[in-house]
């Protein structure tokens, strides 16, 4: 009878021992987040001047994640360097609309600039003149 809770009493032991290191055993670190890696190589392609590629880029991350604020933002400034306001001005609306945090400091300046170039500046603004009317 001893024997067998002397038994007892190892075992206990033993699995209290074991549940005690797998506690003390350092995690292993959490991998690279994917997101990281794509803000690095965004922001090397942008500096690189290599624009096609981050807009590819950036639609491949888009496609995989939608609402992926960074890729949203990377592509505007792409299309905005390229010069394409429309495209550029819908992709900085995706980020306000993701995450309206980003809105004051990372969108609005590039929407006024691109409304700026979106307005006609050489076309003088003439009244109009209303035509006249008859009732018959």
């Amino acid at each position: 009878m001893v024997f067998v809770l002397i038994a007892l009493a190892t075992l206990a032991a033993g699995f209290g021992y074991g549940v005690y290191r797998a506690r003390r055993r350092p995690q292993p670190k959490a991998p690279v987040e994917p997101a990281d890696d794509f803000r690095e190589r965004s922001q090397k392609l942008l500096e690189a001047g290599e624009l096609d590629d981050l807009v590819a880029l950036a639609r491949a991350r888009i496609a995989t994640k939608p609402n992926y604020t960074y890729a949203h933002w990377y592509l505007g400034r792409a299309l905005y360097l390229q010069q394409k306001w429309i495209e550029a001005l819908h992709a900085f609306n995706d980020v306000a609309r993701i995450d309206p945090r980003w809105v004051d400091d990372s969108v609005t300046p590039y929407v006024r600039a691109i409304e700026t170039k979106l307005r006609p500046r050489d076309i003088p603004i003439q009244p109009e003149v209303p035509t006249e009317r008859t009732l018959h």
